[in-house]
């Protein structure tokens, strides 16, 4: 306790166990720690609880909350919690990162100031009308960079309750698809291009499957054979070749 047992006796205890205790650790006579809480009354009754469980239990919360905040803060998802009243109470460095800015300019900013602009209604009809009732959802979403880039993202997004079970704000994990959504419009914007040299073409393009049966012409081929394409789709090739066609 801090003081010698003549003063215990002396009732000569140190202010702050009058003033409204503390918790001190001690060495039981088999050598064993304990914690206790130790208090003085003004009158001098000492009284000693044993908050052992209670500190264990303190430091487990602890190291959990230390191991949480530690993936939190490693993974490699966007993690973005928004509080009760829709504004962001939490984000990682990882979802600062990905929408160019920091974590200190996110706190306490509502998520429309980061979304692209026709993003803006969609993600405060999923806020109003589904976060709140309590549902969770997965969809992509665009965002929009200080420096006027677009990130693509998938969102899964979950509700978060309060102690009343109300709601208590929203927990989004975020995966940046960027690089894959860029890909697919190249591949798109590649096909397209293909398509209209083979449509343009002065030569008839045909393509059959291992059944010999139609999966494309050109408008060309088509002509040529005197049919529509829509004819000649899913129909066998000897089906417009002569008797002894190849």
């Amino acid at each position: 306790l801090g003081c010698s047992e003549e003063e215990l006796l002396d009732g000569a205890f140190p202010p702050e166990l009058v003033a409204g205790g503390q918790e001190r650790r001690v060495t039981r006579g088999d050598g064993r720690t304990i914690w206790v809480d130790a208090r003085v009354s003004p009158e001098g009754v000492c009284q000693f609880t044993d908050v052992s469980a209670r500190r264990a239990a303190h430091e487990d919360l602890r190291l959990s909350e230390e191991r949480l905040r530690t993936m939190l803060q490693t993974t490699n998802e966007g993690i973005w919690i928004l509080g009760s009243d829709d504004l962001t109470s939490f984000v990682n460095a990882r979802m600062a990162t990905m929408l160019g800015t920091s974590v200190d300019e996110m706190i306490g900013r509502p998520i429309t100031d980061f979304v692209d602009s026709e993003e803006e209604q969609p993600a405060l009809t999923r806020l109003a009308g589904r976060r709140r009732l309590g549902v969770a959802d997965q969809f992509e979403m665009k965002w929009r960079t200080p420096d006027g880039r677009e990130v693509w993202t998938v969102v899964n997004a979950n509700p978060i309750a309060d102690a009343d079970g109300g709601y208590g704000g929203a927990f989004a994990m975020v995966t940046d698809i960027t690089e894959r959504v860029w890909h697919e419009r190249a591949v798109r914007a590649s096909e397209e291009r293909y398509r209209n040299i083979i449509e343009t073409t002065t030569e008839g393009v045909w393509m059959i499957d291992a059944d010999h049966r139609t999966t494309y012409v050109n408008r060309r081929m088509a002509e040529m054979l005197g049919y529509g394409v829509e004819e000649m789709l899913g129909r066998p090739a000897s089906d417009f070749l002569a008797e002894g066609g190849a």
